[in-house]
């Protein structure tokens, strides 16, 4: 069947919050934040794609879905840490 008025309203909802959002993140991350963590506001993205579409559209979430996430989470957590490891290194810091 065609979409109706709420599939393409939550369509819409999903792209400018999903996608705008994360793109005004991104822009204003790389203006004042190192591009490690900048990078790792790229990367949450995923993330908070999956939970708008548990919310708003009641997409189903399984624990492939919460391992991915957590496996994101941990990344994000490294590049931090490595970051933070090598400014410690850095003498002109």
């Amino acid at each position: 069947s065609p979409p109706d008025v709420q599939d393409l309203l939550s369509l819409v909802a999903l792209g400018v919050v999903g996608t705008g959002l994360s793109f005004t993140l991104v822009s204003e991350g790389m203006k004042r934040l190192s591009a490690t963590l900048a990078g790792s506001i790229t990367t949450a993205t995923p993330i908070t794609q999956i939970a708008l579409a548990n919310q708003v559209l009641g997409e189903p979430l399984g624990w492939h879905i919460a391992w991915g996430g957590a496996l994101i989470i941990i990344g994000i957590l490294a590049m931090a840490m490595a970051e933070r490891y090598a400014s410690k290194g850095d003498p002109g810091s």
